[in-house]
């Protein structure tokens, strides 16, 4: 988006630029834009004095005729990869060509959860992966191929037992201590902080004792 917005910029007839990305006109407004648009300010050559260009922000274009095809060009354009940086900066752009170098940056920007510790069980790594990559069998989804669960909490009854609710929310599983007042953004949050051996070897226990307590085969 903020690509498309220079374009629309470079172009000696704009003055209105209407984009639906509410980031994108606040990145602008504020001077603090992607690299590879900031380029595209830089190289403008005007032959008279800059005019002022309005930038609009109108969720989901409402409809404006030609959206499509300025978001395809500015996809096209942008190389999947532009990242942002105020103007005052100029990184080196080095696109990406090799499968090594594409695989590198995809499996980086993709790195959200730590890492298994060294000193972790194979069989506790994997299960700490599952949860990490939500694939954890729980009730909601053994009932799509088991026929003796329901999705349903045995414990609690609550109707949707998946994951979170299997190994952090269900407060009646006597095999975990319940957590009071727990949230998936409080799930969420302990998946992202465990970083050392402890955390990762207290949620697998936790996670497997409820898995078991709750018949999920292993």
């Amino acid at each position: 988006e903020e690509v498309a917005i220079a374009l629309a910029a470079s172009h000696s007839n704009s003055k209105y630029i209407i984009t639906d990305s509410r980031g994108a006109c606040r990145n602008v407004q504020q001077g603090c834009t992607a690299f590879l648009a900031y380029r595209i300010y830089q190289n403008c050559i005007r032959d008279t004095e800059p005019a002022h260009r309005y930038v609009i922000w109108a969720p989901a274009h409402q409809g404006l005729a030609g959206n499509e095809a300025a978001d395809a060009a500015a996809r096209a354009l942008s190389h999947g990869a532009v990242f942002s940086s105020p103007p005052d900066q100029e990184p080196d752009f080095n696109p990406v060509y090799t499968f090594k170098n594409i695989a590198t940056y995809y499996q980086d920007s993709h790195h959200l959860y730590p890492s298994p510790w060294k000193g972790l069980k194979k069989a506790d790594e994997r299960l700490l992966l599952r949860l990490f990559t939500n694939t954890l069998l729980c009730p909601a989804a053994l009932k799509h191929f088991d026929p003796s669960f329901s999705g349903n909490c045995p414990h609690c009854s609550a109707v949707y037992s998946d994951t979170y609710h299997m190994v952090w929310a269900c407060p009646s599983n006597a095999a975990i201590p319940p957590i009071p007042n727990s949230t998936r953004e409080d799930w969420e949050a302990t998946l992202l902080g465990c970083h050392d051996l402890q955390a990762q070897q207290g949620l697998v226990g936790r996670a497997r004792a409820a898995a078991t307590a709750t018949g999920v085969p292993n």
